[in-house]
């Protein structure tokens, strides 16, 4: 019989709601009891003070291991578990030994250069349709372990709309333009012609060790990332290392760098709502009204679309983008200069009836007067050349007649 887990521990877990946090709590503690040669019930048996020092000496062992991140979190979690199980420590007194927070590398995105050398070193359809989603969509690698086929949609314009983090309060949309969604597609037509059979509920990326298993995993965010980081090296994209002190930092982040370059495009351009490319950077933001209703996919879409040309990868891509986007704007202002036309020839058709009826109440000795306050003259009466064509001069005889009979002339 599998032994219990202590009360302590249950109590610890049952408070964290996250998954993904449970399991970096665990670790987090695990190697703080680790070093401290305890279990968790003979760490709860220590005083006060002694959990204190040992807490302490702890900060003092990783400072000059790990970054300030790594320590808040170990710290977050021990934290919890002592908290969880009512221990006493003095937190603020912790929280000063800290080390210091260091500007935040990987600031910089990736160039279209950047990924074009990617794609050309990915090895696989998989790897390439994984680079075209990170760059395309700007999700984080963490999407990975959720996604499913039933959390895709068909767009128009050949897209697809991604709901990430489905049934979360994270819950998300964001996209993918028609070059990602054919590589998403291309792979998996791979897979379905290697025996997958993908249906709502298959992975959109999965374990590649399990894709024909009875129960297949999804890929993970730390998979996707050192597939991508392999490729990186691969490729020998130039990346600047940042001093981060124990930890190795660069100026273009593996995955982030996708994210930072989505963001900065969408970012940059003014036709496109910020709050919107808040969202579908997965930040708290404020939506305006228009957005309230956020089940409404097409609205988010209206304005993805705005930033497809500079998020496509491929320059001939881009430039067959832009060439249809120039012709639809030309058939957009010829449709428009048409409707000009036609309502300049109605003016011209209204003018001519009104200057005919004015010739019809002259000879009946009532003059009116044109809209600047002058007299209709002979001149004005004359109908011009191209409306005395057969097709149109009985439509005006006619409508002359009506009024004549309407007026019991």
């Amino acid at each position: 019989m599998k032994d219990e887990k202590p009360r302590s521990l249950r109590l610890f877990e049952q408070s964290i709601k996250s998954e993904k946090t449970l399991a970096k709590y665990n670790d987090c503690l695990k190697y703080f009891l680790n070093w401290s040669h305890n279990d968790h019930d003979s760490l709860l048996l220590l005083p006060s003070d002694q959990i204190q020092i040992l807490l302490e000496d702890y900060l003092l062992y990783l400072k000059p291991r790990i970054g300030y991140s790594a320590i808040n979190l170990a710290l977050a979690a021990i934290g919890k578990f002592l908290e969880m199980n009512d221990k006493e420590y003095n937190q603020k007194k912790l929280r000063r030994l800290l080390p210091e927070r260091r500007k935040t590398a990987g600031k910089r995105a990736y160039t279209n250069a950047d990924i074009q050398k990617m794609l050309e070193f990915a090895d696989n359809l998989r790897n390439k349709a994984l680079i075209h989603f990170f760059a395309a969509s700007g999700c984080r690698p963490g999407v990975m372990e959720e996604l499913k086929w039933k959390h895709l949609a068909e767009m128009s314009d050949d897209c697809y709309a991604i709901t990430a983090y489905a049934g979360s309060m994270h819950e998300y949309v964001t996209f993918l333009h028609t070059e990602a969604r054919h590589a998403l597609d291309e792979y998996t037509n791979e897979r379905r012609q290697k025996g997958e059979l993908i249906t709502p509920e298959s992975y959109v990326f999965p374990y590649i060790r399990r894709v024909l298993a009875s129960k297949p995993r999804p890929m993970t965010g730390k998979t996707a990332s050192s597939t991508i980081s392999r490729i990186l090296a691969k490729a020998r994209i130039v990346r600047i290392k940042a001093d981060q002190g124990h930890q190795t930092r660069y100026d273009k982040s593996t995955v982030k760098g996708f994210r930072t370059r989505f963001n900065t495009i969408l970012k940059n351009n003014p036709q496109i709502s910020y709050s919107i490319a808040e969202k579908m950077m997965d930040h708290t933001a404020y939506l305006e009204p228009i957005y309230h209703d956020t089940t409404d996919v097409s609205k988010f879409f209206e304005e993805y679309k705005k930033a497809i040309p500079e998020l496509i990868i491929d320059d001939s891509e881009r430039n067959k983008i832009k060439i249809r986007k120039l012709e639809e704007e030309k058939s957009e202002l010829e449709k428009k200069n048409t409707e000009v036309r036609r309502l300049k020839e109605q003016f011209e058709f209204d003018h001519l009836f009104v200057s005919q009826f004015a010739k019809i109440l002259q000879s009946m000795g009532i003059n009116i007067e044109k809209p600047d306050g002058a007299i209709y003259e002979e001149k004005d009466f004359v109908i011009p050349e191209k409306y005395r064509v057969e097709q149109v001069r009985p439509k005006i005889d006619e409508s002359l007649a009506k009024i004549k009979v309407g007026m019991n002339i």
